[in-house]
């Protein structure tokens, strides 16, 4: 489960029985069972509220980006053809690159 094998859990649990004692461990193990259960309620119900969620708007307005010039963004374009724009335009406003 948690590449923990028999003994190892075996000694966690009699470590537990010590310092807790034969009273209180059943209670603690009670009380962590349920923080677990509520933690893992928890998470499958966030993981099925982000994938229930209507993404499609975000994703068709970061494919409609322009940018100032009025061009397509260059978020999809190869590494080279970026490099290319952007030497083009420091040519233009005077920059060293």
């Amino acid at each position: 489960m948690f590449g923990i094998g028999f003994t190892e859990l075996l000694l966690v649990l009699v470590v537990a029985l010590l310092v807790l004692g034969p009273d209180k461990l059943p209670e603690v193990a009670r009380t962590a069972a349920k923080a677990y259960n509520d933690l893992r309620r928890t998470g499958l119900d966030l993981k099925r509220t982000v994938t229930d969620m209507d993404l499609s708007g975000v994703v068709k307005e970061g494919l409609d980006v322009k940018d100032k010039r009025g061009e397509k963004s260059t978020k999809n374009t190869s590494t080279a053809e970026t490099s290319r724009v952007k030497d083009s335009d420091d040519a233009s406003s005077g920059k060293a690159t």
